[in-house]
C-alpha cells in the first residue's frame, strides 16, 4: 500500500511541475485571438492555467465523475484533441447541441483492448496525428 500511495501523490507532484507544451501555446493563441471560444479538458494536470486559458474540467478525479456540459452557445463545433476515453461523454453531448466533430487523434494503442477513435461518426474530421504536428499547419494559426 505504502508504494502505491507514493506512486498515486508522485502524479500530481509530476503534474504540478509539469511544462506546457507546443500545442498548449498554440491554443492560448487561439484563445487570445478569440478563435477559440470554450476549452474542455479531462486532463488533471492543470497545464492550461500555466498559459493563461481559462478551462471548463470534464473529470474532477482519476473515477469517472461525468457531469453535463454547458456549451458556448457560439461555438459551431468541438475539436477534440487526444487519444483518451473520456473525451466520449463530451462528444456525445456535442452531437446532440448540433455541433460538428473534429478529431486530432494519433491512434496509439494506450492499453489492452482501448477504442480510441469508436466515437467517430461518417462525416467527422479525424486528423490522424499528434496535435503538435497538426495545429501548426492549421491556416488559423
Amino acid at each position: 500500500p505504502e508504494n502505491e500511495i507514493k506512486k498515486f501523490c508522485q502524479f500530481n507532484v509530476d503534474a504540478l511541475c509539469a511544462k506546457p507544451s507546443s500545442s498548449h501555446e498554440i491554443i492560448a493563441s487561439l484563445w487570445r485571438r478569440g478563435l477559440v471560444k470554450q476549452v474542455l479538458t479531462d486532463n488533471l494536470d492543470h497545464l492550461l492555467t500555466k498559459v493563461n486559458v481559462p478551462f471548463t474540467q470534464t473529470r474532477l478525479s482519476i473515477f469517472p465523475d461525468r457531469f453535463q456540459v454547458k456549451f458556448n452557445p457560439e461555438i459551431k463545433s468541438l475539436l477534440v484533441i487526444g487519444i483518451a476515453v473520456d473525451r466520449r461523454q463530451v462528444i456525445r453531448q456535442a452531437r446532440r447541441q448540433g455541433l460538428k466533430i473534429i478529431a486530432i487523434n494519433p491512434i496509439m494503442q494506450v492499453a489492452p483492448e482501448s477504442r480510441n477513435i469508436d466515437y467517430l461518426h461518417p462525416g467527422d474530421i479525424l486528423f490522424k496525428a499528434k496535435a503538435k504536428e497538426i495545429l501548426p499547419k492549421c491556416k488559423f494559426y
